[in-house]
């Protein structure tokens, strides 16, 4: 019975760990009066997760945000990491633990905006699913939900990230 129990809750926690991915956005369609389109036309619809991606760096770029701050967290079968982290330059340049155990970039994978991006692109050759919704102002990464084998239990990785702002 106890088996039963243990096995049920753990199912329901990896199940609420993977959250769902119905938040993808698409933004508006506007260009610049020089025909190229502005951060804010391209297209993050989830029809074409690297094509989705390329265009989330891309506005994330144009934007030139390179000092900010912003909060991510981990969650997976695993210890949960919350962490608000300092950018300038593009370079972290604070990383303070808001729940969890010690947190490092090594714990994360990634302390920067640009190093999410390229664990998402890591992802999208390498998982069986990935599952990216970004800002449609920004393209700064929301959510990622990464399932390295389709089918497996406890493999999935989410990543949530929350108030991305810029310093100034």
């Amino acid at each position: 019975m106890r088996t039963l129990l243990a096995l049920a809750l753990t199912s329901v926690l990896a199940l609420s760990a993977c959250g769902s991915e119905n938040d993808d956005s698409t933004a508006t369609d506007n260009t610049r009066a020089s025909g190229t389109p502005s951060p804010s036309a391209l297209p993050l619809d989830g029809k074409d997760p690297a094509q989705n991606l390329e265009n989330a760096r891309a506005m994330w770029d144009q934007g030139e945000i390179e000092d900010y701050e912003w909060t991510v967290a981990r969650v997976c079968f695993c210890p949960r990491v919350t962490a608000r982290i300092a950018v300038q330059g593009g370079t972290a340049t604070s990383l303070d633990e808001t729940s969890g155990d010690k947190t490092s970039a090594d714990v994360l994978g990634f302390a920067t905006m640009d190093e999410l991006f390229e664990l998402v692109d890591k992802a999208l050759t390498e998982a069986d699913d990935v599952r990216a919704s970004y800002d449609p102002q920004t393209g700064a990464v929301k959510k990622v939900v990464i399932d390295q084998i389709k089918g497996a239990v406890d493999d999935e990785m989410t990543y949530v990230v929350k108030n991305v702002q810029p310093a100034g």
